[in-house]
C-alpha cells in the first residue's frame, strides 16, 4: 500500500472512531523496543503525522538498546550497535554526515 494511501486510510478512521473534534482524538501508536529501529520509529511517526499522534513506546531495559556512548579524553564516541548491514540506507547517510 502507497505511503498516500495508508496516511487516508489513517484519517478515515479517525473520523469514523472519533464522536467530537479531531482535536480530542489522537490515534494512538505501540511501539515494541526502544532500540534504534523502535526509537527511529517512533521519531518518523511523530515527523509524519506532526505530533497529531499518541506514541507509546515500550522499553524492557533501556532506550537506545546496543548503543553505547563512551568517553575518551573529553570526546564522545559511539561504541555500541556493533552491526552495520550496507543495506541500511539511513546509517549510510548519517555515517556520511
Amino acid at each position: 500500500m502507497e505511503k498516500i494511501q495508508k496516511i487516508i486510510l489513517l484519517v478515515v478512521n479517525v473520523i469514523i472512531v472519533c464522536e467530537g473534534s479531531l482535536e480530542d482524538c489522537k490515534p494512538k501508536v505501540a511501539i515494541i523496543g526502544g532500540g534504534i529501529g523502535g526509537a527511529s520509529a517512533a521519531h518518523f511517526i511523530s515527523e509524519l503525522f506532526e505530533n497529531f499522534v499518541d506514541i507509546e513506546l515500550f522499553e524492557a531495559d533501556k532506550i537506545g538498546g546496543r548503543l553505547a556512548t563512551v568517553t575518551l579524553q573529553n570526546n564522545q564516541y559511539e561504541a555500541g550497535g556493533s552491526i552495520i548491514h550496507d543495506r541500511n540506507q539511513l546509517m549510510k547517510r548519517f555515517s556520511k554526515l
